[in-house]
């Protein structure tokens, strides 16, 4: 059996500017959700669930998901160059981490 993302949640403090990258740097379909929340939609199916300001997630969990705790990875078909050219043409700013990735 082969296994497969189904979907990862994440927290953000502000929709307007969280929506503006995953639909617009990303190319995400911004799905309206239940509970006053979103979801972006990616290729083959995949989703992230988003908790932010006014959203009631159901049911609760003990430690709700806050911004700064969650942690997503994309797999880029480019060259690390092109993700970076990418990412800065479209205004977004790159810090650098600890892995050489």
């Amino acid at each position: 059996m082969a296994l497969r993302l189904d979907h990862v949640v994440i927290a953000v403090s502000d929709y307007e500017r969280s929506n503006a990258f995953y639909r617009d740097v990303l190319g995400a379909e911004i799905v309206e959700l239940e509970y006053g929340r979103v979801a972006y939609r990616l290729a083959d199916g995949q989703q992230l669930n988003v908790h932010g300001p006014g959203a009631t997630p159901n049911p609760r969990a003990a430690d709700p998901v806050r911004p700064g705790n969650s942690d997503v990875c994309f797999v880029w078909d480019g060259t690390p160059d092109e993700a970076l050219a990418h990412l800065e043409r479209n205004g977004v700013a790159v810090e650098l981490g600890p892995t050489p990735r």
